[in-house]
C-alpha cells in the first residue's frame, strides 16, 4: 500500500513538472510599430521557432517548468535590443519583449559612359544625413554605408570633363519602412565637348574682353570672355543638346552674329573648334530724326566719303550730308548744306566734292573743296518735281547728272542735264512721253556717250528695268527694257571691262535682280538673289560682281563674272537697315553706305551707317 502511494505520488510529481508554462512576448520596430515576420527561436532544455504576428507577438507553449531557456530574435541586416532572453521559468513568463533595429545600410550604385563602359574613379559625394565622400572602382561602382534613421542623402557625381544623367540622385530614408540595402542608384556619364574660337577685329587683330554668351534653350547660360589671343573656350555637355553663341561689346556688331551650336547623332565626336566672329565697330551718324546714308567712295588719302541725308523728315525739311572719314571709319569732318538731299557723291580731280540731289525747290549739284566747304551750287529744270538721283565728273572735266523731268503737260522721264567745270548747263535732253519713266543711275561710256538706268511703268503693265544709252550730246542712241510684267526697279548701271553693262535692281521688293547685257544693251544673263533689293553694283576687279541692297537687314553678294553667287554676307540688328552703296576698295575689301534703325542714336529712326568689310572676310556667310 506504501509503495502504490509512493508510486502514485512520484507520477503527480512528475506530471506537474512537465505541464509546463507559456513564454510570450511582443518585438516591435524602433518607432514603436509592430514588427511582423521577426523569427523567434526557443533554445535550453526545449528547442522550438515561432514567427511574430501581424502585432509582433509571439507564444511558446508547453515548456517545462524550472527548466532553463534562450529566447532570440532574428531577422537580416537587423540587430534587437535585447539581443536574447534566458531564464528558468516555474510559471508563465509575459512581457519577453524585443526591439528590433536596422543600425546601418548600403547605398550603392554605378557610374557608366554614354555606351555603357564603366567609369573609374568618378568622385561621387553623399550629402545630408551623413557627408562622406568616395570614389568608383574598376568597375564603376560604389557604396556608402550609413546609419538607420529618417534622413534625407544626396549623390552627387563629379570627375573634369564629364557630366551626369541626372546630375544627382536624392533618397529620402525612413527607418519604420526600410529592411534593406538600396542600389542601383546609377549614373550615365556624358563626356563634355569643348567649343571654341576666336573674335578678330576687320583687320584681322585679336579683340581681347569680348563678351561672349553661351545660350541653351531658356535654362543653360555661360558666359566668358575672349583673351588677349582673342580666343574663348566653353566645357559643354556632350549628348543632345542646342546652344548658340552671340558675341556682345557695346559699340560692335559681329559678323556672323550668332552661331548655333547643335549636338545630337549626327555631330562628328571631339570639340568643335573654329566658331569664329569679326568684331566690326559700329559706325553710325544721327540724331533723334531720320537720317541715311545714300552714296559712298574711297578717296585718294585711302578714307571715306559719304553723301547723304540729316533729319529727313525731322524739322520738315532736310539737308545735303556731307561725311568725311580716315580709312577706319573714324570722322575727319561733316558738312550739311540747308535744304537739299544727296543723293550721290564724287570725289573730283582736284581733291574735291560733286554732290547730286535736292537743293530748295529744285534739283541739281553742289561742288566742294577737299574740306567739304561749299564752291557753288546749281540747280536744273523747270519743275520743283524734278528730281536728281546720280552724277558723274566727265572726261572733259563737266559733269552729267540724270534723274527724272516733267514735260509741262504732267509726264515724267528720263532726265539727262550735261554741265561744265562750273555746273553750267551745256545742254539737257528730257524723255518724258505717256510712259512714266525714271532714271537712278548714269555713267559715261568709254565712246564718250552716257548710260542710264531706271525703270518704266510700260503699257501692258508692271514696272520694268529700263536701259538708255546716248551718244556724247546726249542723243539717244538705243534703250532696251527687262521685265515680265512684274514690278522692276533698276538702281544702278555700270559699264563692265569689256565694254557691255552690268544692271542691279529689285525684282517684285522680293529678289536682288542683276542684269548682264552685251555693249547694244542685249541681255546676255539674268539673276535672283536673296529676298529684297538691290540698290548698288559694280564690277570687281577678278571680273565678278558686288552688289549691295536689303529692305530689312544690309546684304551683300559677290558674284563670279557669270552672276553665279559666291558668298554673301547680311548686317543687321533688330530693326530695319539697309545698304544703299557699295564699292571696292584698293585693298580688295568693301566699303557699305547705308541706313541703319538697329543700331546708332535709336531704334525706329534711322542713322547714316557705314560698314568696312575687309578682303579676307569675302568668303563669310552670316545667318
Amino acid at each position: 500500500m506504501v509503495k502504490k502511494f509512493l508510486f502514485y505520488s512520484l507520477l503527480i510529481l512528475i506530471t506537474a513538472t512537465l505541464a509546463g508554462c507559456k513564454l510570450s512576448g511582443r518585438i516591435t520596430k524602433s518607432t514603436g510599430e509592430p514588427f511582423e515576420g521577426v523569427t523567434v527561436v526557443l533554445s535550453g532544455d526545449a528547442q522550438a521557432t515561432e514567427t511574430t504576428d501581424s502585432n509582433g507577438e509571439y507564444e511558446f507553449e508547453g515548456p517545462g517548468n524550472s527548466a532553463s531557456y534562450t529566447i532570440t530574435p532574428s531577422l537580416n541586416n537587423y540587430t534587437f535590443d535585447p539581443e536574447q532572453w534566458s531564464g528558468t521559468p516555474t510559471a508563465d513568463v509575459e512581457g519577453i519583449d524585443f526591439v528590433g533595429i536596422f543600425p546601418e545600410f548600403e547605398l550603392s550604385g554605378r557610374v557608366t559612359t554614354s555606351n555603357a563602359e564603366p567609369l573609374q574613379n568618378v568622385t561621387i559625394a553623399l550629402s545630408g544625413g551623413v557627408d562622406a565622400t568616395t570614389t568608383t572602382d574598376s568597375n564603376g561602382e560604389y557604396v556608402f554605408v550609413v546609419p538607420n534613421k529618417n534622413a534625407g542623402y544626396t549623390l552627387t557625381p563629379s570627375i573634369e570633363g564629364y557630366t551626369f544623367d541626372p546630375v544627382q540622385l536624392n533618397v529620402e530614408i525612413n527607418e519604420s519602412t526600410l529592411k534593406e540595402d538600396i542600389g542601383g542608384l546609377n549614373f550615365k556619364a556624358v563626356k563634355n565637348i569643348h567649343t571654341s574660337g576666336r573674335v578678330t577685329t576687320s583687320n584681322g587683330t585679336p579683340f581681347e574682353g569680348a563678351t561672349i554668351p553661351l545660350y541653351g534653350g531658356n535654362i543653360y547660360t555661360k558666359t566668358t570672355t575672349t583673351n588677349s589671343n582673342g580666343e574663348y573656350d566653353f566645357e559643354i555637355p556632350g549628348g543632345f543638346a542646342s546652344y548658340y553663341i552671340k558675341p556682345i561689346v557695346e559699340d560692335y556688331f559681329f559678323s556672323p552674329e550668332r552661331v548655333p551650336v547643335v549636338i545630337n547623332q549626327y555631330t562628328p565626336p571631339g570639340d568643335i573648334e573654329g566658331i569664329d566672329f569679326t568684331a566690326r565697330k559700329i559706325l553710325t551718324w544721327g540724331g533723334l530724326h531720320s537720317d541715311e546714308g545714300r552714296s559712298i567712295q574711297q578717296t585718294t588719302d585711302g578714307g571715306y566719303i559719304i553723301a547723304g541725308i540729316k533729319d529727313y523728315k525731322g524739322s520738315g525739311a532736310s539737308d545735303g550730308w556731307l561725311i568725311k572719314t580716315d580709312v577706319n571709319g573714324n570722322e575727319e569732318w561733316n558738312k550739311t548744306y540747308g535744304e537739299a538731299n544727296s543723293s550721290f557723291v564724287q570725289q573730283t580731280t582736284d581733291g574735291g566734292y560733286i554732290l547730286a540731289g535736292g537743293i530748295g525747290l529744285g534739283s541739281g549739284l553742289i561742288k566742294t573743296d577737299a574740306n567739304g566747304n561749299e564752291e557753288w551750287n546749281k540747280t536744273y529744270g523747270k519743275d520743283e518735281s524734278d528730281m536728281c538721283n546720280s552724277a558723274q565728273q566727265t572726261a572733259d572735266g563737266g559733269y552729267i547728272l540724270t534723274g527724272r523731268a516733267a514735260d509741262g503737260l504732267g509726264n515724267f522721264g528720263f532726265w539727262l542735264v550735261k554741265t561744265d567745270a562750273n555746273g553750267n548747263e551745256e545742254w539737257n535732253n528730257n524723255w518724258a512721253g505717256i510712259f512714266y519713266s525714271q532714271a537712278n543711275s548714269v555713267q559715261q561710256t568709254t565712246d564718250g556717250g552716257y548710260i542710264m538706268a531706271g525703270y518704266i511703268y510700260p503699257r501692258n503693265g508692271g514696272c520694268h528695268f529700263m536701259l538708255r544709252k546716248t551718244d556724247a550730246n546726249g542723243n539717244q542712241e538705243w534703250n532696251r527694257t527687262f521685265g515680265d510684267g512684274s514690278f522692276s526697279y533698276a538702281h544702278s548701271v555700270q559699264q563692265t571691262t569689256e565694254g557691255g553693262y552690268i544692271v542691279a535692281g529689285n525684282k517684285e521688293f522680293d529678289h536682288f535682280w542683276l542684269i548682264k547685257t552685251d555693249a547694244n544693251g542685249n541681255e546676255e544673263w539674268n539673276k535672283t538673289y536673296g529676298d529684297s533689293g538691290g540698290y548698288s553694283v559694280q564690277q570687281t576687279t577678278d571680273g565678278g560682281y558686288i552688289v549691295a541692297g536689303g529692305e530689312y537687314d544690309a546684304e551683300l553678294i559677290k558674284t563670279d563674272a557669270d552672276g553665279n553667287e559666291e558668298w554673301n554676307m547680311v548686317f543687321g540688328g533688330k530693326y530695319k537697315d539697309c545698304a544703299k552703296s557699295v564699292q571696292q576698295t584698293t585693298d580688295g575689301g568693301y566699303i557699305i553706305a547705308g541706313f541703319t534703325e538697329s543700331f546708332g542714336a535709336g531704334a525706329v529712326n534711322p542713322d547714316v551707317w557705314l560698314v568696312i568689310i575687309d578682303a579676307n572676310e569675302n568668303n563669310t556667310s552670316l545667318p
